[in-house]
């Protein structure tokens, strides 16, 4: 009788006694032997003395359970060396994805932390600034008048997140101190401090500029009359000049100057050097619409030059003015230019204009129309003081003249 059929009456309950302490010290001689091969060997080797060649050969129960544990600790062997590779497989897998995901997610988002040459001489080098930077001075320049940001930071903090800072700098003419900005991007969602920054100097349709000749109004008796453009702007200008009555008279404010009709960029020259008016902010006309919500513009004015950042692509982006301010052509590439560059931002314009009113068709219909018609002023934005708000008015160049804030002494 076989080992295996022992055991088979020993659990059906057919064994007799004797049988069954055969199982049972077998059973107690198995158990030793597992403990052994789970012990802390060194040579991880079974090795059973059996007393002597011949024993082996005498017992073939013994010579089967031998065997049976041999197998045993074979497969657990290879389960523990399978189970070892999987785990550092896992881990491995793990560590790669921990290490590489953040970046393959910023894949996904707008970065604004790219490198882009502005030059690369062969004494300095290659020279770069971060794609923000660039991005923003040029957003700020279009349509924040006279806030124009060309200091922007970013560092990354993975997963599509980063911080930045917008940092203040001076406008050396004048003393005026912007104050710095910071925030976080997110995924391309933009949070800012102050919150309202954007909101407050970007220029959506502060400029009055619309062919209507009157408005209707319902008086309180019910009667409908139509109240003419003219005489209600001369009212707000006429309110304008009382309150700049009470400044000091080297005192000056931002103010919005709305041209009745749009001049030419020749005859804002003369107006602007007649007025002694600081580097305004000119309000160029984009569009045929006789009224819009929209505004561009920019100012002759430069915060920050990269003299070598020049392509085909973008003719005289960013170089320095060099006299060129009276150069009506040369102002104009300038100011397509700056249109194109933002306009091929479609990320950088997703984020921070989350209303996308100033998408890339808007850029693109402004392109067109600036480099068919020119530059054409309808108003600009500049500090003045009170003498000089009145000449403005009296001279019936300004058709409306509004504060933007009291931000300059």
């Amino acid at each position: 009788m076989t080992f295996k059929e022992l055991i088979e009456l020993y659990r059906s309950g057919k064994a007799s006694d004797m049988q069954k302490k055969v199982v049972e010290d077998e059973v107690e001689k198995f158990e030793a032997v597992s403990d052994y091969v789970y012990s802390d060997r060194d040579d991880g080797e079974l090795t059973i003395s059996t007393g002597s060649a011949n024993s082996k050969t005498a017992d073939p129960d013994y010579e089967e359970s031998a065997t049976f544990v041999q197998s045993v600790r074979k497969q657990i062997k290879h389960s523990f060396l399978r189970m070892g590779a999987y785990i550092i497989i896992i881990v491995i897998v793990i560590i790669v994805i921990q290490a590489f995901l953040p970046y393959i997610v910023d894949k996904f988002y707008y970065d604004p932390t790219k490198e882009i040459v502005i030059s690369d001489t062969k004494d300095e080098g290659p020279q770069t600034v971060q794609q923000i930077e660039l991005d923003f001075a040029i957003y700020s320049q279009l349509h924040m008048p006279l806030e124009r940001r060309s200091d922007a930071f970013a560092t990354p903090q993975g997963y599509g997140k980063y911080n930045i800072s917008i940092t203040q700098h001076t406008f050396t003419n004048s003393e005026y101190i912007q104050p710095a900005v910071g925030g976080q991007i997110v995924r391309d969602e933009l949070t800012l401090t102050p919150p309202d920054f954007l909101d407050m100097n970007v220029m959506r349709g502060n400029f009055t500029y619309d062919k209507s000749v009157s408005y209707s109004e319902e008086l309180e008796d019910g009667t409908v009359v139509e109240i003419p453009l003219d005489k209600e702007y001369a009212q707000h200008n006429k309110d304008f000049l009382s309150e700049m009555e009470v400044l000091d008279k080297d005192r000056q404010i931002k103010a919005i100057i709305s041209f009745k009709e749009p001049v030419s960029y020749e005859k804002m020259l003369s107006i602007e050097k007649k007025y002694d008016l600081a580097s305004p902010w000119y309000a160029v006309k984009t569009t045929s619409e006789d009224a819009f919500n929209l505004d561009f513009g920019f100012s002759a004015l430069d915060n920050k030059v990269y003299e070598s950042y020049e392509n085909n692509k973008y003719p005289y982006l960013f170089k320095e003015m060099d006299g060129h301010e009276d150069d009506e052509a040369y102002m104009k590439q300038y100011f397509l230019s700056m249109i194109k560059y933002e306009g091929d931002q479609k990320e950088f314009l997703k984020t921070f204009d989350p209303l996308f009113e100033f998408n890339s068709d808007i850029y693109q219909s402004a392109y067109d129309f600036v480099d068919k018609n020119g530059l054409n002023i309808y108003g600009i934005v500049t500090y003045v003081d009170k003498n000089q708000a009145k000449e403005l008015v009296d001279d019936n160049i300004a058709y409306e003249i509004k504060f933007k804030d009291f931000g300059r002494q």
